[in-house]
């Protein structure tokens, strides 16, 4: 959405195709940009629809995002008859993604990205650590793939932030420190985990409690978890949030305990916003990249509850020390410049 309303900004005719036009997120989109819906309730259902679209249309580029989504827009492109350049973006680590897959759907989408994705005429990634996964399981030279990060919000949105009520009762009431945790209540995320190291922080006196943003299939089990660990009353399930940037400038402290992440953007806005953060080292290379190798902690509930007990009591010491150098803006240019071939734009 940001990317799509930076290049409207800059005068380049966009329109963003979408399997169905729905979705909280519909709202951030600029109303002058065109939204082409295909009608397929899943990426192999809009390959008819978007071979149609790409043969009518023509259109100089199209720029994807995810791994079906990618070779839905590849095999498009052909039988269409290659109208476009193909720009593909893996936004996860994949060999992360494929462990919850059986074997016969690893085998069919290991198969798909070696045969399709040296159809694309550029290749990108959302971190070192996500592109050289994906050269490693492909066979792609890891020297064509492009590294793109996400870029955090712009700073009036977090002056925007502050200055709306707070939303939650935890983060106004005074009764002790809050964390937040973001992301989908899935195994991926590992809220298991953050449940433990609160467990742990709690015993040594300090009443911090965690907010979790995110719904999933594990909710029962992880509320399940938090009532045997005695910390149900520590802990909020407070569901999606399609902006938590008012969540991020009101806690006193970021968590994730993610097992693979491509570029986390929760991690980023939470980093970017000056809130102290403590990750695990997931694989995907993302968090590296956001806080540096050595503000991460190791995948075991002490490290971490050790590490937020420190982030707490020193929380200057935690804060980015400097901005973050991408823009929207930036990045939103290194996708055009791919976008129309210039070489070496975006590595």
């Amino acid at each position: 959405m940001r990317i799509a309303n930076q290049l409207h900004q800059t005068g380049a005719p966009v329109s963003l195709v979408v399997n169905q036009a729905v979705g909280p997120t519909r709202d951030r989109l600029s109303p002058d940009i065109p939204v082409i819906a295909l009608d397929a309730p899943r990426s192999r259902n809009a390959l008819v629809p978007l071979t149609r679209l790409l043969a009518t249309s023509r259109p100089a580029a199209v720029i994807s995002a995810l791994t079906y989504c990618n070779a839905t827009a590849l095999i498009a492109n052909r039988l269409a008859r290659r109208p476009a350049r193909v720009v593909i973006s893996e936004r996860s680590q994949v060999s992360g993604v494929l462990t919850d897959y059986g074997a016969a759907r690893r085998a069919l989408t290991l198969g798909m990205i070696r045969r399709l994705y040296p159809q694309a005429d550029a290749i990108s990634a959302v971190s070192s650590g996500t592109a050289d996964d994906l050269a490693a399981l492909s066979g792609l030279d890891r020297g064509a793939l492009h590294v793109l990060p996400n870029a955090p919000p712009d700073p009036a949105d977090y002056a925007a932030a502050r200055q709306a009520p707070a939303p939650h009762p935890w983060l106004l009431d005074g009764g002790g420190p809050v964390a937040l945790a973001v992301g989908r209540l899935e195994p991926q995320k590992n809220h298991a985990l953050a449940l433990e190291a609160l467990a742990l922080v709690r015993r040594s006196g300090t009443a911090l409690r965690l907010i979790i943003l995110g719904d999933g299939s594990l909710g029962p089990d992880l509320r399940a978890q938090a009532r045997a660990l005695g910390i149900e009353t520590a802990v909020s399930f407070a569901g999606f949030v399609d902006a938590p940037l008012a969540y991020l400038v009101n806690a006193q402290l970021f968590v994730m305990t993610s097992r693979w992440e491509g570029y986390p953007n929760a991690l980023l806005e939470a980093a970017a916003a000056g809130l102290p953060c403590v990750s695990t080292d997931c694989a995907g290379g993302g968090a590296r990249d956001i806080l540096g190798p050595e503000a991460l902690v190791p995948d075991d509930a002490e490290a971490i509850a050790a590490a937020m007990l420190h982030r707490l009591a020193e929380p200057e010491a935690a804060r980015s020390a400097e901005p973050f150098p991408l823009t929207i803006t930036v990045v939103a240019e290194r996708y055009l410049a791919l976008a129309r071939g210039d070489a070496g734009s975006a590595r």
